[in-house]
């Protein structure tokens, strides 16, 4: 009598045989392959790590009284990511061929689905006990922690990976409260109200499993509320046993995981891939675009105002896929953080992180520009309704004009408030933040004009003594808005760290009217195609 076992590796047997599954020579080129970007981008940027985290200022940074306070908040994003990444992208992911027999067939998904949970749950832990264990080991060294504080680090850290994993897990089976929806959003918030409640009364940290993080973490008695001695270890010991119950729950959730989610993500992903393969990055990307959930009934063009009408229509539009506006807004406001960090702290010049913090404006402001895109796409056309292109440019930046760098300003603001800043860092931080996000906005309506690829940019080959340089061209061509972004950002926050705000101010002048014009010849070559 057949068992589900044996029923699962005549499955698995027929999908070697029909060629679907990795073959020993694709894996071995698969292992050279990161083997060689271990050599050539690991290990530099381990050793640079390192030799960061040994740095006096950082070192005793991260030991500071704060400390456990920013590791509990970065364990509870990291949880939020996880529930929502689920639904985009779960722990099982299977080929389309390996969905029709894994998922479609009568063995039990608990058995069928196991083995490739369990190896994306074994890479979440392991690369957050190399994390752990790297920056436990530095402090160890360069600030003097306790060995056992670093290994009761180490453990926390495989204890959150698992609970990770399995909160990845309930993202992609669908439980209600761990995917897009009201229930995330409350989640989210909820957790963000604890994590900042934390910070002004420590003891709160022991009513959360991210509050645990943080009270392991090896400064961990530096705060009042923490405990030392013989309660040192509970945090770790709580962490390990809510994980440890969360994994007997893992084949429920397995049989929870619906075979259509599989084969969605399973097609998008292929999508994702083919489009990658021939150089389309923007198709590529737009395969994992959100779909409206929500707000199909709701007014949005009621306003007799017409700067009033496309604002309310905007932002209903992005309103329809609540979770990416959520994401959107938190990584605005955590770009306004990171702003402040760079004009606060001692550790580097500031246009190093500034570099970065634009950067992330760029990317997260998407979600407002969806109108630029809108816009663009009438180029050539007869102007509907009596707006010319031009004035559809105008309309469709109010929303993201006006939230960007308030959001900006937001989260720079709230950073100051928790860390207590100086008064005139904090100033120039959330000045930064603001200047910042404008630039954003308009970089993202330059970047919306843009045309296909040109086929040329992939036929051609253009020999050099250190390879073809092609595929680093088509990068710019994809990437050269956040690019241009992160560039220009850092040369205005050394010169508002440096100067003042009268060249900031300039320069960003300059920079928008620089923008402009380009958006218009843009525009010129698309409508001339």
């Amino acid at each position: 009598m057949s068992t589900p076992a044996s029923r699962l590796a005549l499955l698995r047997r027929l999908h070697r045989q029909r060629g679907a599954a990795p073959s020993r020579d694709d894996l071995t080129v698969i292992a050279y392959a990161v083997v060689l970007l271990v050599l050539v981008l690991g290990v530099p940027l381990a050793r640079g790590a390192v030799l960061l985290l040994a740095s006096a200022e950082v070192s005793t940074a991260l030991v500071a009284a704060a400390a456990p306070g920013w590791a509990g908040a970065a364990a509870g994003a990291l949880l939020i990511a996880f529930a929502l990444f689920g639904r985009v992208r779960g722990p099982v992911a299977l080929a389309p061929f390996a969905v029709l027999l894994l998922a479609r067939t009568d063995v039990p998904r608990r058995t069928a689905l196991r083995r490739g949970f369990w190896i994306s749950a074994l890479a979440v832990i392991g690369v957050l006990l190399i994390v752990a264990g790297g920056v436990g080991g530095v402090l160890g060294v360069a600030a003097g922690v306790p060995v056992l504080a670093v290994v009761r680090l180490v453990i926390a850290a495989a204890g959150l990976g698992l609970i990770c994993s399995v909160v990845w897990l309930a993202g992609q089976a669908r439980i209600p409260g761990f995917g897009p929806g009201a229930g995330a959003a409350c989640g989210a918030l909820g957790v963000a109200v604890h994590v900042l409640a934390s910070f002004a009364v420590p003891p709160l940290q022991w009513v959360a499993p991210w509050g645990w993080f943080g009270l392991s973490w090896p400064a961990a008695g530096a705060l009042p509320g923490h405990t030392g001695g013989v309660l040192a270890g509970l945090p770790v010991v709580l962490l390990c046993v809510l994980a440890g119950v969360l994994a007997l729950c893992v084949p429920r959730l397995l049989d929870q995981v619906g075979a259509e989610a599989l084969a969605a993500q399973a097609a998008r992903r292929q999508a994702a891939g083919a489009a990658a393969g021939t150089g389309d990055l923007t198709s590529a990307l737009a395969a994992y675009h959100a779909v409206p959930v929500t707000g199909r009934g709701w007014p949005a063009v009621r306003a007799r105002s017409t700067a009033l009408r496309f604002l309310l229509r905007d932002l209903v539009g992005a309103a329809r896929t609540p979770t990416t506006l959520l994401v959107g807004a938190a990584g605005i406001a955590a770009a306004g953080a990171l702003i402040v960090a760079a004009v606060t702290t001692a550790l580097m010049p500031a246009w190093v992180l500034a570099a970065p913090a634009a950067a992330l404006l760029f990317t997260a402001s998407g979600v407002l520009c969806a109108g630029f895109r809108h816009a663009a796409e009438t180029v050539g056309a007869p102007a509907l309704y009596g707006y010319s292109m031009a004035r559809l440019y105008g309309l469709h930046a109010l929303l993201p004009a006006g939230a960007a760098p308030v959001l900006a300003g937001a989260g720079a603001a709230l950073t100051v408030l928790l860390t207590g800043a100086p008064v005139d860092a904090g100033r120039t931080g959330v000045l930064a933040a603001v200047l910042l996000g404008v630039l954003a906005i308009a970089a993202r309506a330059y970047d919306s004009a843009k045309s296909a690829m040109p086929v040329s940019m992939l036929t051609s080959s253009v020999p050099t003594p250190v390879g073809d340089p092609v595929m680093v061209l088509v990068a710019l061509w994809h990437f050269d808005a956040v690019l241009l972004t992160g560039a220009i950002g850092a040369v205005i926050m050394g010169q508002l760290a440096a100067v003042g705000a009268g060249p900031a101010l300039a320069l960003l002048g300059g920079t928008l009217a620089t923008l402009l014009v380009l958006l218009h010849f843009r525009l010129a070559a698309r409508a001339a195609e």
